[in-house]
């Protein structure tokens, strides 16, 4: 399952609504617009302001690959060498451990995804 883009859901949502005063609002509309009103309630804002904060939610299948980019994208394993030896000897588990103090764990779509909420 990959990490979704806030700034997508807010824009089906706002179809939803729209969609929602046509006569071909479905069933399986409903469904998917009680999940997204769902998550805005998890996130205590609506779509597209949680967006504005941070766009994307990390998939838990993802989350130890994005703590890695994480930490190369802030340079603290930077360097010149390629494949440099010593990142087979970082514990990856308790950098990602560290790095979700400033996330929440949120349920959407039966999946569990990771939100930047600081």
């Amino acid at each position: 399952m990959p990490s979704l883009d806030l700034r997508d859901l807010a824009e089906e949502l706002e179809g939803l609504k729209e969609k929602l005063s046509n006569s071909g609002f479905s069933h399986t509309d409903q469904i998917r617009l009680s999940a997204l009103k769902e998550l805005e309630n998890q996130l205590d804002s609506s779509l597209i302001e949680a967006s504005d904060n941070e766009p994307q939610i990390i998939h838990e299948d993802e989350w130890l690959d994005y703590c890695k980019q994480l930490a190369s994208d802030c340079d603290f394993i930077g360097g010149k060498v390629k494949n440099n030896p010593l990142l087979y000897h970082i514990d990856w588990e308790s950098w990602a451990d560290e790095v979700m103090t400033d996330y929440e764990c949120i349920v959407f779509d039966g999946n569990q995804y990771m939100y930047r909420s600081t």
